[in-house]
């Protein structure tokens, strides 16, 4: 069953969770440790915002069309 807010974060098939940083089992910090890590968290962070943004956009086109979307 998909569930529109969390989808992009796991596969496809729902068997992995997708990590925005190397995961070696919550060993490493939370927080990115150099410039690169910072920049590849915060690209995946604004990816995923991007997507859910779509996805629930158009959810509500299609499931609320007299919904006023955006501020």
């Amino acid at each position: 069953m998909d569930f529109f807010h969390l989808q992009d974060l796991v596969t496809s098939d729902y068997d992995e969770v997708l990590f925005y940083l190397p995961f070696d089992n919550f060993k490493r910090r939370a927080t990115p440790a150099t410039t690169e890590e910072y920049v590849t968290y915060r690209e995946a962070t604004l990816g995923f915002i991007c997507r859910r943004t779509r996805r629930i956009t158009e959810w509500l086109r299609d499931n609320h069309p007299d919904a006023e979307i955006g501020g």
